[in-house]
């Protein structure tokens, strides 16, 4: 037997009461609570800070980067072919699509995202005009 939900009942996250938290309670909150990384056992308080050996990551000439820097560069690669894909979305017509889209396409077969930034340039310093959106 099938039941109708209503909208409301499909997208409240389960254990919401409706209830407004006033800000004083939550800042209380945020403030009590402190997140530390760490390792082994935590329950005899013998625990270490993490450590990431220096060399574990590499960029592209063969020098060592944080994990910091490593995270930054892929979400940065992340965001230029989601906006990318974006893009081409809104190229795409209910009945046809652009014949900037195609042009879009084959850019991208030809020169795959691999570095965001370079990527981009690349693209800006394509002769044809349409593509410098």
């Amino acid at each position: 037997m099938a039941t109708s939900l209503s909208t409301h009942q499909l997208f409240t996250p389960a254990g919401f009461t409706g209830r407004r938290v006033s800000r004083g309670a939550s800042r209380r909150r945020a403030t009590s609570v402190r997140v530390r990384a760490s390792y082994g056992d935590a329950q005899d308080g013998d625990s270490e800070q993490m450590h990431v050996p220096e060399d574990a990551f590499k960029n592209e000439l063969g020098h060592n980067i944080s994990p910091e820097r490593k995270a930054a560069t892929a979400l940065g690669n992340l965001f230029t072919m989601a906006a990318t894909r974006v893009i081409l979305d809104q190229f795409t017509g209910t009945r046809h699509r652009s014949p900037v889209y195609y042009k879009m396409v084959d850019f991208l077969s030809a020169n795959p995202l691999r570095n965001g930034n370079e990527w981009l340039a690349q693209l800006m310093r394509e002769p044809d005009k349409d593509l410098r959106i």
